[in-house]
């Protein structure tokens, strides 16, 4: 769904991206920060059962309107004038090796995958941690695993507006990296001081997220390019942020303790400093796939 939505927006509200990407990243911010707040008192009241399969009648939900763009695609093979889904949503073999060498799509991959690194991370560990780090309760590491996704919320509203009006969005990728440092480090070092604070910090510097959503498109001219970009920063980028939570849990296995897996995600943190010195010139992946050669002598 995350890699297919861009190319969606490209082609269908090429000029209105900021506005519909912040419209459905905030869609997701809100379903992503409702689970921790009632997954815990459903279980207290009807049973983890009961709280793990509600989830289901929300999949089933997001499953009718897919299936209706499936059904219209098989009608659209009938007619030879309508593009079919596949035409619409793929990428050249060629674009798709060329965006392997081009710098922004590795600075877009980098953005997305910090940005998963940290709440895939805190996601599955944010509440033991808080646990041990502050002598929160399951019920109060819970509520505050909701206010660190709540946090994603203004940004998901604001960003992808705010991004797409920009020339140079090295300053707001900056912005986040400081977020997440300060954010990590406050829970390092004095993690029973204002616990919230802290969370609610680290939970700004999920920007990240929204913004390499709509630079997949800001970054692309043609709609190819924002498939073969969105294909190629989310795929490379959430597979390895996959490691992200496995990493954290051994370095508190082997370490016995919460330091070292904080300073690991204080270090990830800093990734997208570069990122945002490739990305703060408004360089389109196109115009690096058609450069010049100079000729051999």
């Amino acid at each position: 769904g995350n890699v297919l939505l861009p190319p969606l927006v490209k082609r269908y509200f090429p000029d209105r991206v900021g506005l519909v990407t912040s419209l459905y990243a905030t869609v997701i911010s809100v379903s992503t920060f409702i689970p921790p707040f009632i997954a815990v008192p459903v279980a207290n009241s009807a049973g983890w059962r009961t709280s793990l399969g509600m989830w289901a009648v929300t999949a089933l939900i997001a499953f009718v309107p897919w299936c209706t763009l499936l059904v219209r695609a098989r009608a659209n093979r009938t007619e030879p004038a309508q593009p079919t889904t596949e035409e619409i949503e793929t990428a050249s073999a060629a674009a798709m090796g060329r965006v392997w060498r081009t710098p922004v799509a590795w600075a877009v991959m980098v953005v997305f995958c910090v940005s998963s690194i940290n709440v895939y991370t805190f996601f599955a560990w944010m509440p033991d941690m808080l646990h041990d780090i502050a002598g929160s309760s399951q019920a109060e590491a819970g509520t505050l695993l909701g206010l660190y996704a709540a946090m994603g919320l203004p940004m998901s509203m604001l960003v992808p507006v705010l991004a797409a009006r920009m020339r140079n969005v090295g300053v707001i990728i900056q912005g986040a990296v400081v977020l997440l440092v300060v954010g990590d480090l406050g829970l390092l070092l004095m993690p029973t001081v204002a616990t919230w604070l802290w969370v609610c910090i680290a939970g700004l510097g999920g920007l990240l997220f929204p913004l390499a959503l709509v630079l997949i498109n800001a970054r692309t001219r043609t709609h190819e390019g924002s498939v073969a970009l969105s294909g190629f920063a989310q795929g490379v980028g959430y597979t390895i942020a996959a490691t992200g939570p496995l990493i954290f849990g051994v370095l508190h296995e082997v370490s016995g303790g919460w330091v070292w897996p904080l300073v690991f995600l204080t270090i990830v943190a800093l990734a997208p400093i570069a990122a945002g010195v490739v990305l703060s010139h408004s360089r389109m992946i196109e115009d690096e796939w058609h450069r010049p050669v100079a000729s051999k002598p």
